[in-house]
């Protein structure tokens, strides 16, 4: 199910709402300028393509950690293959907050982030707080800042392990040396910019808003209270085992490694399941 935060109904009918899964191009998006609630991967990406197409696009953001699209030569996923973070236990994190992490930012065949489309002509805002009762106005947080530091620590920590892996299996010379992904090069108006914490919609033409807030899982068709009930803080279940018998779970992110929800990795669940089906 969507995530969708209840004061979206208090915007005006004639702005324009879209959702991730009704959105499709920027031609379906209403005249004027646009907002974007949601900084992570897929906020991201739409607002490139919106930015592409010539829009005028705000971003409401939030605290989501960075990513490069290629290192070293190869894909992003090679190297999380390789250090083994794809397949490593949530027991093995570092810190267990780090299995709630949403998706990085990421672009799908290229780099993305804050600086790259501030370099586009992006307005970045905080997270978005509410939409006044009138419709005419929203509120954001002023943590703007905060969050671009977290998606470039979040960068630097992945490519940190990356170099650590390298240096331990002595095979540098196997592979092309660093070479900074332009995308992440800071734009210093952006890190000098102080974001406003509100926004008249009417004087700066919002005409739509485009929700880019994630999913949630909707487990209310399942007529076993049992299983429902170990479902951690966000509604999904964190392990493959539940204590009704016979029953389990696959598909979800995190229930035994990082990729339990991705089409590479869920199959090492599989086998699990069905042992101790047997």
């Amino acid at each position: 199910k969507r995530q969708i935060p209840s004061y979206a109904s208090n915007l005006k009918p004639e702005i324009q709402q879209l959702r991730v899964g009704t959105y499709t191009n920027p031609d379906a998006v209403a005249d004027g300028a646009i907002l974007v609630v949601g900084g992570g991967q897929t906020g991201m990406q739409i607002g490139e393509e919106l930015l592409q197409a010539g829009r005028r696009v705000f971003i409401a953001t939030s605290k989501v950690k960075g990513s490069p699209r290629s290192y070293r030569g190869e894909d992003v996923f090679f190297w999380m293959d390789r250090i083994g973070l794809l397949t490593m236990p949530p027991e093995a994190l570092p810190d267990p907050n780090m299995k709630y992490d949403r998706v990085p930012i990421v672009g799908n065949d290229h780099p993305i982030s804050h600086h790259s489309l501030a370099r586009m002509g992006a307005t970045f805002l905080g997270r978005l707080n509410g939409i006044s009762s009138d419709g005419t106005s929203a509120t954001f947080n002023d943590k703007l800042q905060e969050y671009i530091a977290f998606a470039q620590e979040g960068y630097e920590f992945l490519t940190s392990l990356i170099e650590d892996w390298i240096a331990n299996q002595g095979n540098a010379i196997d592979y092309p040396p660093p070479t900074p992904e332009p995308e992440w090069e800071p734009h210093q108006p952006l890190l000098d910019y102080v974001a406003p914490v509100h926004l008249d919609l009417d004087e700066n033409d919002v005409r739509s808003v485009l929700w880019c807030t994630g999913w949630g899982a909707d487990l209310t068709w399942l007529k076993m209270p049992a299983a429902r009930e170990e479902l951690g803080p966000h509604g999904r279940p964190e392990s493959c085992d539940t204590q009704v018998p016979g029953f389990f779970w696959l598909g979800f992110h995190w229930l035994r490694f990082l990729n339990s929800a991705n089409v590479a990795g869920f199959h090492h669940d599989a086998p699990y399941i069905a042992s101790r089906l047997r």
